[in-house]
């Protein structure tokens, strides 16, 4: 038995390893070239179990799952030389494993290295068609987008074509922000706080000049109405004394005597309103005529 052993053992493991050697495995995440003395044999996009001739072929795999590239930020000039940071995001996967493999060699780092360079030409080349008013703010309401979603659109057309060229799909370009430069930032925010005070000592004497109008408006008004309001008050007391002394006069025709008896009573009662009030005067004076014994 042990004779047997040492005869088939040796036989056994040759065999093993020829057959693991025979067996690869592509899961769901990645796609696989087959190489043969180095030329490309065949390509594995759909996941299984497959064979290859050991010795001979061999095997490299990729990962097909979906890869994001975060570029630096880098400093763009716009249409009037003004200086902006951009960075940006793509996500990219394998589609061709053949020509990713011809472009790159199968590297991530080559392939992010490369977009990252397109990326940023085509940036360069945007930005410095449009000012960094039309960047920031700009809306096309023609497409009814804004200036930077043209941008992306049009980055993202390029990557496309691009990314063909090295066996793979560009899935999105996004500009994850558009920023000035710590200095430059500092002097916008100086002009926006200068052109908003502007503004604020605008709307101050906008509105100082129109409370002055209004309250000039209602002095005048009040003085017009004052005015009108003296004029019928003084109508209505000519009216009321021409009546009275039409009264006075119709009762002093009708009877002298108690006339001037009523006005010498009226005038008693008008100058000796209080007992402290006295008159000094002669004895004889009509004034006393109707306080004098008969």
């Amino acid at each position: 038995m042990n004779k047997l052993l040492s005869i088939f053992a040796p036989i056994i493991l040759v065999i093993t390893f020829i057959l693991s050697g025979s067996v690869f495995i592509v899961y769901e995440w990645e796609t696989a070239i087959r190489f043969q003395f180095g030329q490309i044999q065949n390509t594995y996009q759909k996941p299984g179990l497959y064979f290859k001739i050991p010795l001979i072929q061999n095997i490299t795999k990729f990962d097909q799952r979906i890869q994001t590239l975060e570029t630096q930020r880098e400093l763009f000039l716009t249409f009037e030389k003004k200086n902006l940071l951009v960075d940006t995001f793509v996500k990219w996967k394998i589609n061709d494993p053949r020509l990713y493999y011809a472009a790159v060699q199968g590297s991530i780092a080559t392939t992010n290295a490369r977009l990252e360079q397109n990326i940023k030409d085509g940036l360069r080349s945007e930005f410095g068609q449009k000012t960094l008013q039309e960047v920031v703010a700009g809306f096309n309401p023609t497409s009814k987008q804004t200036i930077r979603q043209e941008i992306q659109n049009t980055i993202v057309a390029s990557a496309k074509i691009y990314g063909k060229d090295l066996g793979i799909d560009i899935i999105d370009v996004k500009i994850k922000g558009v920023e000035l430069p710590d200095e430059v930032t500092e002097n916008v925010f100086t002009r926006m706080k200068t052109e908003r005070d502007r503004i604020a000592r605008e709307f101050r004497a906008r509105g100082e000049a129109s409370y002055i109008e209004t309250v000039a408006k209602a002095d005048k008004k009040r003085t017009v109405m004052l005015a009108e309001a003296y004029s019928k008050a003084e109508i209505i007391r000519g009216d009321g004394d021409e009546k009275a002394a039409n009264i006075f006069a119709a009762s002093y025709g009708q009877d002298q005597d108690f006339f001037e008896f009523y006005r010498s009573l009226q005038a008693y009662r008008n100058t000796l309103k209080d007992k402290s009030d006295f008159l000094i005067l002669r004895a004889d004076s009509p004034f006393f005529k109707y306080l004098q014994s008969q």
